[in-house]
């Protein structure tokens, strides 16, 4: 999803025109919040929380 009102930038902020990655929880919370330039933090996220190497390929 594309942030272009700057909501979800407010709520876990990220800075105006910095760029981000947040991933929600089927739960609703925050699982991660990352600097857009940084997609491998997101990976380790998801790998450590799934420990499945074939799950962290798809995200790619």
């Amino acid at each position: 999803m594309v942030d272009d009102q700057g909501h979800a930038a407010a709520a876990y902020g990220i800075g105006a025109g910095e760029g981000g990655l947040v991933v929600i929880r089927p739960d609703h919370h925050a699982g991660i919040v990352a600097p857009a330039g940084d997609p491998g933090s997101v990976r380790e996220y998801l790998r450590r929380l799934h420990g499945a190497p074939g799950m962290v390929d798809a995200v790619r």
